[in-house]
């Protein structure tokens, strides 16, 4: 009886103790996300936006399937969301902040059931996905990435839970949860695709039955693909869009694709993470082909992969994801927003090799010191993505107020950054739109592009000679100068020659109305602008 009692104890004060780690690491998860409240919105922002405040759930489709290049799920949310608590850049941000923290207690027990009820494990886990730099930025972001990771942890536990407990609520949790998955992001079905193919190679490394470890689950998983069925159409036509910004990204790309994701979902900030992976892998074959009678690390060894069963598909998930991420999504340097599900099974590895380590007690104090490095590096990072605006356009909107381009008309390209700065003009600044306010390539544009023939746009050579002709009708009495308004860091691709574009009306308005007095740069950590002045009396006259 007293055994009983004390057993009963014992549990008590390791369930108080649990609850409390997630309380701190959740806390702690939070002020690092709030870190970034204050930052405005960037494109993606505005194009959700845009999206949101749709009339009806028809229009909202409509804008999904013409606009984004995802299901539905999350915009609705916001849609209904941003009608109750208004459009300020808080309430944008929001949701995905409680859902990024949502993300940190649920790694907890996702990781509890990977590593086979390893506390050690789980602890770590929850820390690392409450400082990853990649799960802090997109805590922030008016997109669905927050949710998506969220809802993969939920799903991929539930998956697990039901290889213990085979229960009828279980199942329908599930399958409530993948449908949900499915129409948050395409991702979710290459994630569980990925995951599938890991369980079925561990099956035949282990000589067990094909579909043994993910078989309570099939039926749940079968269902929710079901009830993807009727979005299939626009997935398709999404699909067929294609990455038109960015060109296919080349075969011999492939380490620097690797490398890039694999950086981004570690709990460091991404180019440390980048610059340290290849010494990490170049050490790990140094140790693999120097004999040695010590063991190398345990979750490389072959007793861990006989031990634990999920090593081989949470692996195998992760390697093929930053793998081909990239190739069959856009690629460009520290473009990594795809990898923000996969992060998880990341900080689950971490901390696995986190808690082997800490098995040994002389390495307990380094292991202790490296984990508050890392806190402190990643709390640093968020502080610095922090102190400034998003977006360069959120100062110029606060310049036009104070009437610092007055008598001036504006110019901006690339034309898919107007709604950002409609939105910085309109709601932040209570401006109206300039009267004289024009975009390229797409005349005096309001909304965000659809995808349907935004490219031959910027192909069309007749847009410019368009724009000139606008801009020649100017009244000069009314306005002495044409402020042009250029993005910074922009790209070509064969589809979408926007750099070269750009550098062409430059080129032609210098012709036009002279060299352009120098106007300044307004930087944001997301997306900088230069601008151009140009003195409307010296242009040429119209033809």
């Amino acid at each position: 009886m007293r055994i009983r009692k004390r057993q009963k104890t014992v549990k008590e004060k390791l369930t108080a103790r649990i609850a409390i780690f997630l309380l701190l690491t959740t806390a702690l998860g939070v002020v690092l996300r709030l870190l970034l409240l204050g930052t405005g919105i960037n494109i993606d922002d505005a194009i959700t936006l845009y999206v949101a405040r749709a009339e009806n759930l028809p229009q909202l489709l409509e804008r999904v399937v013409d606009r984004e290049f995802g299901p539905p799920l999350y915009f609705i949310f916001m849609h209904f969301f941003l009608a109750i608590f208004g459009e300020s850049t808080t309430a944008l941000a929001a949701p995905s902040i409680l859902f990024g923290s949502l993300v940190i207690p649920t790694t907890y027990f996702l990781a509890r059931e990977i590593s086979e009820n390893d506390n050690w494990t789980a602890a770590a886990a929850t820390y690392f996905a409450a400082i990853s730099p990649l799960a802090i930025f997109y805590s922030h972001e008016a997109r669905c990435y927050a949710l998506l990771t969220l809802v993969t942890a939920i799903t991929y536990y539930l998956i697990l839970l039901l290889k213990r407990r085979n229960r009828l609520l279980l199942k329908i949790a599930l399958f409530l949860c993948a449908t949900a998955l499915f129409y948050t992001h395409y991702l979710g079905i290459l994630f569980f695709a990925l995951l599938a193919a890991g369980y079925s190679i561990k099956e035949i490394i282990c000589e067990e039955k094909l579909g043994s470890s993910l078989k309570p689950a099939l039926l749940p998983i079968a269902l929710s693909l079901a009830a993807f069925m009727p979005w299939l159409p626009s997935m398709i036509t999404h699909l067929s869009h294609g990455t038109y910004w960015v060109d296919p990204t080349p075969l011999l790309d492939w380490p620097k694709v690797f490398f890039s994701n694999l950086a981004a979902t570690l709990p460091l900030p991404w180019l440390q993470g980048l610059l340290l992976l290849p010494l990490f892998f170049l050490g790990l074959l140094i140790t693999a082909l120097i004999p040695s009678k010590r063991k190398s690390l345990r979750i490389f060894s072959s007793e861990a992969w006989q031990k634990n069963p999920h090593l081989i598909p949470v692996l195998f998930t992760l390697l093929t994801a930053v793998s081909i991420l990239g190739y069959i999504t856009p690629f460009i340097l520290g473009y990594s927003r795809y990898m923000t599900p996969f992060a998880l099974l990341t900080s689950v590895l971490c901390a696995i090799t986190v808690a082997s380590i800490k098995k040994r007690k002389i390495a307990l104090p380094v292991v202790a010191l490296i984990l508050l490095f890392l806190g402190i590096d990643c709390t640093w990072h968020a502080a610095d993505l922090g102190a400034g605006d998003i977006n360069g356009l959120r100062q110029l909107a606060k310049d036009i107020k104070q009437g610092e381009y007055e008598k001036s008309a504006f110019l901006l390209t690339p034309d898919f950054d107007a709604y950002t700065f409609i939105y910085y003009l309109e709601k932040e600044s209570s401006l109206p739109l300039p009267e004289a306010y024009f975009t390229y390539p797409r005349k005096q544009e309001r909304t965000p592009s659809s995808h349907r023939g935004y490219a031959e746009e910027w192909q069309n050579e007749k847009r410019q000679d368009e724009l000139l002709e606008e801009l020649s009708k100017l009244d000069k009495d009314r306005y002495d100068n044409l402020i042009v308004i250029v993005g910074g860091d922009l790209l070509d691709s064969a589809k979408m020659p926007v750099s070269t574009r750009v550098e062409q009306l430059l080129s032609r308005l210098k012709q036009r109305y002279g060299e352009a007095a120098a106007a300044g740069e307004y930087k944001g950590r997301g997306r900088s602008f230069k601008m151009y002045r140009f003195k409307l009396s010296t242009g040429l006259p119209a033809l």
